[in-house]
């Protein structure tokens, strides 16, 4: 768990993914495909592991993503301008107080 001050910068997949209307593993193919296209991006883009209760009571551990505001940035060249007008007001929404990520 982050503290409060350093989850404010950063941004999980899986908020994204709802706030798209988007499946989750959809989403983690986007923020795949940034870094093996620009695999500098690595330096801001976390990614992190949580349980889930599998099939027959198993738990099975599910990747997600914490991108940082350079990170957001370049998921904005990979996704559709409706989406990029969405993740921008995400951003000024982030900078103006709201919390950050829950984990």
């Amino acid at each position: 768990m982050m503290p409060e001050a350093a989850a404010q910068n950063w941004l999980d997949s899986r908020e994204l993914a709802q706030r798209f209307g988007q499946r989750h593993h959809n989403m983690l193919a986007s923020i795949d495909l940034i870094v093996a296209r620009c695999p500098a991006s690595v330096t801001h883009i976390r990614f992190e592991k949580y349980p889930v209760t599998a099939g027959l009571g198993g738990i099975r551990y599910v990747r997600y993503a914490l991108l940082d505001r350079l990170a957001l940035a370049l998921l904005a060249m990979f996704i559709s301008p409706a989406r990029c007008e969405m993740l921008f007001e995400l951003l000024v929404d982030r900078n103006d107080g709201s919390s950050g990520p829950t984990n």
